[in-house]
C-alpha cells in the first residue's frame, strides 16, 4: 500500500508540473521537434549527406523552402506532405526558431 501512495504521489506531481514544463518551450520550438528525426535535435545534424541541417539557417530560406515544398514548386518525397501540415505563421516561426537556435 506504501509503495501505490507513493506512485500516486509521484505521478500526481509529474502531472502538476506538465504544464509548467510545456510553458517553458514556444511553439514554435514544440513545432520544430517535429523535424528532429531527419534533421537532428535542434536542427544540429552532424555530417549526413541527406539530410541538410537546419541550425543556424537564415528564417528567409527556411521559409521559402517550407512554402515551396507546401506549394509544390520545390520536388520532394516527404517535405510537401510535411510542409502542407503548418500555416504561413507557424513556418516563420519555426524558421525564427532554427535561425537563433544557431546563434
Amino acid at each position: 500500500m506504501k509503495h501505490l501512495k507513493m506512485t500516486t504521489a509521484a505521478l500526481a506531481a509529474m502531472l502538476l508540473a506538465s504544464p509548467a514544463l510545456m510553458a517553458e518551450q514556444s511553439e514554435a520550438e514544440m513545432h520544430a521537434q517535429a523535424c528532429n528525426g531527419c534533421h537532428g535535435t535542434e536542427g544540429r545534424l552532424e555530417i549526413d549527406r541527406t539530410f541538410m541541417p537546419l541550425a543556424g539557417m537564415p528564417a528567409e530560406q527556411f521559409v521559402k523552402a517550407m512554402l515551396d515544398f507546401r506549394d509544390q514548386k520545390r520536388p520532394s518525397t516527404l517535405m510537401g506532405s510535411i510542409a502542407t501540415g503548418y500555416s504561413d505563421a507557424e513556418i516563420k516561426a519555426m524558421g525564427e526558431y532554427y535561425q537563433n537556435v544557431g546563434e
